[in-house]
């Protein structure tokens, strides 16, 4: 029998505005929504969060703090100072701490910020969005794959996709790929279908929360029509593709 450990996982919150979410905040100041949502989002996949931090936008303490969560994990998650404003930070700290980015900015939407580093000992390293509904995004298309995939699972089941039928139109720039909250239900037939869900802006965790995923939009289309087929992300756990039957897959 073949085992492997869980890695484990270090998530800093950056930002001088973050409060915990407890906290009174002042109009310039923000609850930690994404250190509590990634927590839950890596729980209920079987991860579990050893190190929780939030860092205020100072260049050698957030780099400090990376270097002390490399020390004591195999995946350390970032959220906010990857974007291009004057206290997006995080980029300059991970080279600082000798960490090498991969890669910096995708053509997705939401999400397109994300970066991924690597430590010399080959810790990996994600910069997420400090958006939530950006981050969420990001979470389950690149940091999730990469947590099945350092457990053992078989690299073809660490990204599943769903076919779907929508139930209504899903209208897109088409100049990114487009990954749009979706509900799924059963349709009379057994097969899958997604509701596209509307989100008033990527800072609308409430609409995240009725979501079970995303509906994926490729890049170049501008709607994908009610009634066709369509790739979806799943955000909850499901079977191997071949044994997806009755509620099985949204558990």
């Amino acid at each position: 029998v073949t085992v492997h450990a869980r890695p484990t996982i270090s998530l800093l919150s950056t930002g001088a505005e973050l409060l915990e979410v407890d906290a009174s905040v002042a109009v310039h100041q923000l609850r930690n929504s994404n250190g509590p949502m990634l927590a839950a989002s890596l729980a209920s996949h079987g991860f579990k969060v050893t190190r929780t931090e939030a860092v205020t936008d100072d260049p050698s303490l957030i780099q400090r703090r990376i270097a002390n969560a490399i020390a004591e994990s195999n995946v350390v998650l970032l959220t906010g100072g990857v974007s291009v404003g004057k206290y997006d930070l995080v980029p300059a700290a991970l080279e600082d701490a000798g960490m090498t980015i991969r890669f910096h900015k995708v053509a997705i939407k939401p999400g397109k910020p994300v970066l991924f580093a690597t430590s010399s000992e080959g810790q990996c390293i994600f910069g997420l969005p400090g958006n939530p509904l950006s981050a969420l995004t990001a979470f389950h298309e690149f940091v999730l794959p990469t947590l099945r995939y350092l457990s053992g699972v078989t690299p073809g089941l660490c990204r599943p996709m769903l076919k779907v039928t929508l139930t209504a139109d899903v209208p897109s720039k088409g100049n990114r790929l487009t990954c749009r909250l979706g509900k799924l239900s059963w349709r009379n037939d057994g097969s899958l279908q997604a509701e596209p869900l509307a989100s008033s802006s990527v800072a609308d965790l409430a609409a995240a929360c009725n979501a079970d995923g995303t509906i994926m939009v490729p890049t170049g289309t501008t709607m994908l029509a009610a009634g066709s087929s369509a790739s979806f992300r799943p955000w909850n756990a499901i079977p191997a593709a071949s044994s997806l039957d009755g509620e099985r897959c949204l558990r």
